[in-house]
């Protein structure tokens, strides 16, 4: 049996002005600035060298896929990313646009600061925090385009299982075996998407929990994370829809190897949660 194991390399896009001044983005369209241009070099300086320890210990190794959200500061950020790694590693990288790893939609709440929103719509956040206290999976800014934790993880959660399948598969085969050896091939997926997105993944793939072990995640940071062994879901804390889509009682918790700070992890989401009792 050919023994190939998953690898998935996250990052997050370069700061942008909304960032800067922890305004509600969601899927606005907004520019890099020039802190984020700098990030995201650092960015891929960081990828490139991850990319060539995998390929030194596993030359069979190979880049299997590049996805990126398809908002401006997401898919600029994979721009110069792939520059960086053609450059140093001579790879080239042909990043697919992606809706599906589009930031949450904030809903009314978009181009505003907490404050600023707070000021001119006095009370209205009151639901959403009591909904949030009952029920953070769930719970949505208003506005009809808002979305919640749990509608974010339906859309992101294919890619994952696809992954979570295939590793799965090899496992029943061979119990025994060990995807980190000498031999076995990395097929490396690499995404680039954004700080919520991120951190929903990290909750789908067992990393952490969304209520208990929150992991903060700066402009540009990386993330490099491998599949670990398979979970019995049922009974599990984390129930959301990963058991519902994946159709049977097993799923998988990965391992987070690396997570290479590059920006500042302070966002918009610090600001709400103080408002949050």
């Amino acid at each position: 049996m050919k023994k190939i194991n998953p690898l998935v390399i996250l990052f997050r896009h370069g700061q942008t002005d909304y960032n800067a001044e922890k305004r509600f983005q969601g899927q606005q369209n907004c520019p890099l600035n020039m802190n984020g241009l700098e990030q995201v070099q650092k960015t891929g300086d960081t990828i490139s060298e991850l990319l060539t320890d995998i390929f030194m210990k596993f030359p069979n190794s190979k880049i299997i896929e590049c996805r990126t959200s398809d908002l401006q500061r997401s898919f600029l950020s994979a721009k110069v990313v792939s520059k960086v790694i053609s450059t140093r590693l001579g790879e080239n990288l042909n990043f697919i646009c992606d809706p599906n790893l589009r930031e949450y939609h904030a809903g009314d709440l978009e181009n505003y600061t907490i404050d600023e929103y707070l000021g001119k719509n006095p009370g209205k956040l009151e639901k959403y925090f009591s909904d949030y206290k009952d029920d953070p999976l769930n719970a949505k800014y208003p506005g009809e385009n808002s979305e919640s934790w749990n509608m974010v993880s339906k859309r992101i959660l294919p890619y994952l299982l696809e992954l979570n399948n295939f590793f799965s598969n090899q496992v029943n085969e061979n119990p025994q075996i060990d995807l980190m050896q000498d031999g076995t091939s990395q097929d490396i997926f690499i995404w680039s998407t954004h700080g919520g997105v991120i951190r929903n993944f990290l909750s789908l793939m067992q990393v952490c929990d969304f209520k208990t072990s929150y992991i903060e995640v700066g402009n540009g940071d990386v993330l490099l994370l491998k599949p670990a062994q398979l979970l019995q879901t049922q009974g599990s804390t984390n129930k959301i829809e990963y058991s519902a889509a994946n159709q049977n009682s097993c799923s998988v918790s990965w391992e987070l190897l690396k997570h290479v700070k590059i920006g500042d992890s302070i966002t918009v989401l610090t600001d709400i949660s103080t408002h949050i009792k």
